[in-house]
């Protein structure tokens, strides 16, 4: 019974993040209800409703991924914190570990970024070097991650070069792979690298970004492009 109840409650946290994704709704689209509050866990007890750390684990897990998709960094480098007091309790942490780290570094850069901070970058690299250790396991995989993580680093150190052909080689081999999702995701990130260097590149990064989004089936993610990047509708 106590399987049935944590499976249960899995599928019911994906489908809502699901629905943070495709739902309209001017709500909260990184907020998963019954909400867990992103905060240090003491003990070795798990919140109450929450059935093991792993469950917990899969929900910090959901809110760090739409906080930083939709471009809430500082929230989302919250939750990377609150997750690491707990995380060694996990047992079992493989089937999102790789996305773990790669947001995790991806987040780490963007907070740096935000706030002039390079000591985030430490944690920013050491995420590349597993990245890298994840490719050599299964490059199909994870190599688009890789790129576009070592690509957002490289914007941090002011390597544009390097980063320009990371974000085209992310982008391809995403697309090569079928993950349709990031290869948007590395669209818009091309798109923020080159919004005050070449404009006409940066929007038709953000064009191409906003298809594979609505390909991946988030109309609330396109929305959220236009607004941060203030693109509009007719750049579609």
């Amino acid at each position: 019974m106590a399987f049935n109840h944590e499976l249960t409650g899995a599928v019911g946290h994906l489908v809502q993040v699901l629905s943070n994704l495709c739902n309209e709704s001017t709500l909260d689209p990184t907020i998963i209800m019954p909400e867990v509050p992103t905060r240090k866990i003491e003990g070795d007890v798990p919140p109450k409703d929450m059935p093991d750390f792993v469950h917990l684990g899969q929900i910090y897990f959901y809110r760090l991924f739409l906080s930083y998709l939709f471009g809430r960094y500082s929230q989302a480098y919250d939750i990377v914190l609150a997750r690491e007091s707990f995380v060694d309790k996990i047992p079992v942490r493989h089937a999102i570990l790789a996305d773990e780290t790669f947001y995790t570094g991806l987040t780490a850069v963007a907070v740096a970024r935000e706030k002039g901070d390079d000591t985030l970058l430490v944690q920013a690299r050491q995420c590349l070097d597993n990245m890298k250790g994840f490719c050599e396991q299964c490059r199909h995989n994870f190599e688009h991650k890789r790129c576009l993580l070592e690509a957002e680093i490289a914007v941090y150190d002011c390597k544009y070069d390097k980063a320009a052909s990371l974000y085209d080689d992310a982008i391809h081999i995403a697309g090569e792979h079928g993950f349709v999702h990031e290869q948007g995701l590395a669209h818009e990130k091309a798109g923020s690298f080159y919004y005050g260097l070449n404009r006409s590149k940066s929007l038709q990064h953000f064009k191409w970004a906003k298809k594979y989004f609505l390909q991946w089936g988030s109309p609330r993610k396109v929305r959220d492009l236009e607004q941060r990047y203030s693109i509009g509708s007719s750049s579609t």
